[in-house]
């Protein structure tokens, strides 16, 4: 681990050192308010806008509540309120996210993505040793991590780095369990898999578990056809370490699961089109074989499909060669992955059966990803295939051998190919295939010589690694002044201080000025933001006001509003949207004072506050509610549609002062009806709020589409919400539970076969006494 943790920090010193960071928060230079600030930082690559623009900003907010002593539960800085679990960015049950309680959140950003690929070179080590590599073959192999392009293009993406490098153990681990089924080794399972899926963010955890499953399959069937033991024993220990594991991540999963139906992202139709051209295997070989972000050069390609590089090593290609007439079986069935994960990601055909048949496979749309799956196979291959030529097997020095030529054939007929093209940079290809074609031949020379002189060709092989990982995160993440991140901008400061939500007005883009989610580092609140987990009804609701079509639904965010005259609708009155966010070429209408000049401006907007009292509200059906929002007529200062309301309330008008609190999911709010009302608060409903009215428990209603609020009768009052994610409640529950038979399994099984064991040895033989008394 020492090793590992050495090569990691210096990988990333230059991101990571004291008063830097790896958040590419030089991003929002590109965007107002912070284009037009002085002494902006050089932008370093556009691929990592997720980092400062959603996960850090969600990293923020959660580290905010953690050091506060508590682990949150309710946001309300975008899209009118949403449950913290789940979020797509920030698990707050994953262990690592804890950081922010020691750590500024920067600092725990830098720790947390090296901690993670430290983690998945640990777990490659270790799945290489239960496959039979030697520790020095094993070790090299985990340092192929470090040169994995797609787990270090996406590791600032913090759910999405948790979801693949927990892959190898849980690889590992089900190994274990099934040579030798064991309620300890089920447990290590249970923890290895619990872990997992606290923290990952879904796809990539239910890719790596389709995975996992295929090679547990494979290793019962080896099982049961050498007779190697009970395959019914070990798969039922599988399925209980899972079981169990499930379990374990329950706060994350009931939630998720529960809230599936409630969001606009579902089914996704694109069964074919989602996995990345044929042409890209190449990057197996040369990982900018068209362009990068760092260098500007796009050549035939995209953003996505930089992200989503196969790259693993040049020496990670060869050593892998090396396991090609291997007569262990288990080494088979990871070439075997290998090859049914490149088919996965290049080609479309198997994803429409996997789409009818494979139960979940339809919520993901980019087939692709299945290469985040790949590292956890090739690493640890080519730790076996080195092991197996320093042993100096013959059949894995043909393979070397072969795998170098046709890695270099294959380097020099791309580079042949592509300078045909005449829009091609042929200086900068040729610069790139000269550097794989020397790295290909000193792979190969290195492996072969490590058959003869072990130290002098793995020295050789890691001074090709330890190159390639120079490359790699070196050059991919930006070095950022944390001092100068997020400087302070007059949208923020205007936001926060006048309270309530903001709104964008004009293009229809998802980068707006001031864009969604900085509100969580910088200050105020969003009526738009952006999450994957984007809320239908909210969406419902917001089109009511400007119809932007399925927009959300694509970008995972509502886009600014579409003229400046939809500022009037009433709907945003609901709101609580007290300021306007609106570049200069769009004419606001002068009744919205400016309170900034500048890009963008910022306007101010009256709106009927946090919470009202409507003298009159009715009960409603769920469509009777929609349609009295949609009503062009509709006075929300007046009335309001109620689902579940026992009887109409017939009040008059009083007024709501909002007591201040420690966490935002507990509201307060002081209430004046000399004749009694119905109180709204802006913010979303949800299941999970429960109110007291003078201290006595009352039903929080659904009111006017997506709010929340309570009737109270004729006097004054305090009302107290209070908000429980009720499925993380019981997934918490669960968790514990699975925690505790988990411990028992790991721990104190062991104990107890050891104290039995201690027991028996000191028992008096039975017979022999008996002989004794006899003879006596």
């Amino acid at each position: 681990m020492v090793g590992y943790l050495l090569v990691g920090t210096v990988a990333l010193w230059p991101s990571i050192r004291p008063g830097r960071t790896l958040v590419a928060a030089d991003l929002l230079a590109l965007h107002p308010p912070y284009s037009d600030l002085p002494d902006q930082q050089d932008v370093h690559n556009v691929l990592l806008s997720d980092s400062p623009y959603q996960f850090f900003p969600w990293l923020t907010f959660t580290g905010d509540a953690i050091r506060s002593g508590q682990l949150p539960q309710w946001n309300p800085k975008l899209v009118g309120g949403l449950p913290v679990t789940p979020n797509g960015f920030v698990n707050v049950y994953y262990p690592p996210t804890w950081l922010t309680a020691v750590l500024a959140p920067f600092d725990a950003y830098n720790v947390f993505v090296l901690l993670h690929l430290v983690l998945g070179a640990l777990g490659v080590y270790v799945l290489a040793r239960t496959l039979g590599a030697g520790p020095v073959p094993a070790w090299v192999g985990g340092l192929l991590v470090f040169s994995a392009e797609f787990w270090v293009h996406w590791s600032t993406h913090l759910l999405h780095v948790a979801g693949m490098v927990w892959l190898p153990w849980a690889l590992a681990a089900t190994k274990a369990v099934v040579d030798r089924p064991s309620p300890r080794r089920v447990g290590g399972l249970a923890a290895v898999f619990g872990l997992w899926w606290l923290g990952a963010n879904p796809q990539y955890a239910y890719y790596g578990t389709l995975m996992m499953g295929a090679w547990a399959a494979a290793l019962l069937v080896h099982r049961r056809v050498t007779g190697a033991g009970s395959a019914l024993r070990a798969a039922a220990g599988i399925g209980a370490g899972v079981a169990l594991g499930v379990a374990l991540a329950a706060p994350i999963l009931l939630p998720t699961v529960s809230r599936s139906g409630q969001i606009l992202r579902e089914r996704e139709e694109q069964a074919s089109t989602g996995h990345t051209p044929g042409r890209q295997a190449i990057r197996l070989l040369v990982p900018d074989a068209y362009g990068n972000a760092r260098d500007g050069i796009y050549f035939r390609s995209d953003i996505e499909l930089e992200m989503d590089s196969p790259f693993m090593g040049v020496a990670a290609i060869v050593l892998c060669a090396a396991c090609i007439g291997s007569t262990d079986r288990r080494a088979w069935f990871l070439l075997a992955g290998v090859g049914a994960v490149l088919v996965l990601a290049f080609t479309g055909l198997p994803h429409r059966l996997f789409h009818a048949v494979v139960p979940g496979y339809d919520r993901f749309r980019v087939n692709s990803r299945w290469l985040s799956v790949l590292p956890a196979l090739v690493a640890p291959l080519a730790a076996v295939g080195l092991d197996r030529v320093v042993r100096g097997d013959r059949r894995s020095k043909w393979g070397v051998a072969a795998a170098g030529g046709v890695a270099a054939t294959a380097v020099v007929t791309w580079f042949y190919s592509v300078r045909g093209f005449a829009d091609a940079p042929e200086e900068y290809f040729w610069r790139q295939g000269r550097t794989a074609f020397v790295l290909v031949v000193l792979a190969s020379a290195g492996a072969l010589v490590a058959a003869r002189r072990p130290r002098v060709g793995i020295g050789l092989l890691l001074a090709v690694i330890l190159f390639e990982v120079s490359r790699v995160p070196t050059q991919w993440y930006p070095s950022v002044d944390e001092a100068r991140a997020y400087p302070s901008v007059a949208v923020a400061d205007i936001s926060e201080d006048r309270g309530g939500r903001l709104i964008h007005v004009g293009e229809r883009t998802q980068s707006p000025p001031y864009a969604p989610n900085l509100p969580m580092v910088s200050g105020g609140a969003d009526s738009q933001g952006q999450t994957v987990l984007f809320p239908r009804d909210y969406d419902r609701f917001l089109r009511l006001v400007d119809d932007y079509g399925d927009l959300a639904k694509t970008v995972n965010t509502p886009p600014p509003l579409a003229d400046a005259s939809l500022l009037s609708s009433r709907l945003l009155d609901v709101l609580d949207v007290r300021t306007v966010i609106a570049p200069p070429d769009v004419a606001v209408p002068a009744r919205y004072p400016l309170l900034q000049p500048g890009n963008p401006n910022v306007y101010a907007r009256a709106s009927l506050g946090p919470a009202v009292l409507v003298p009159s509200a009715r009960p409603a059906s769920h469509d009777e509610m929609w349609r009295h929002v949609a009503d062009a007529a509709w006075d929300p200062a007046a009335t309001s549609a109620v689902i579940g309301l026992r009887q109409p309330v017939a009040g008059g008008p009083g007024t709501v002062v909002g007591g201040a609190t420690d966490r935002p999911e507990r509201e307060l709010w002081e209430v004046d009806a000399p004749q009694g009302g119905f109180l709204r608060v802006s913010g979303n409903w949800d299941r999970g709020w429960s109110a007291r009215v003078d201290g006595r428990r009352q039903p929080v209603l659904r009111a006017d589409g997506v709010f929340r609020g309570v009737a109270v009768g004729p006097g004054r009052h305090v009302v107290e919400f209070t908000y429980e994610n009720v499925d993380e409640a019981r997934g918490r529950l669960v968790g514990v539970a699975a925690l505790l038979v988990t411990a028992l399994l790991t721990v104190a099984t062991p104990a107890w076969r050891a104290a039995v064991a201690r027991t028996r040895r000191g028992r008096p033989d039975s017979s022999r006494g008996d002989e004794s008394a006899q003879d006596h």
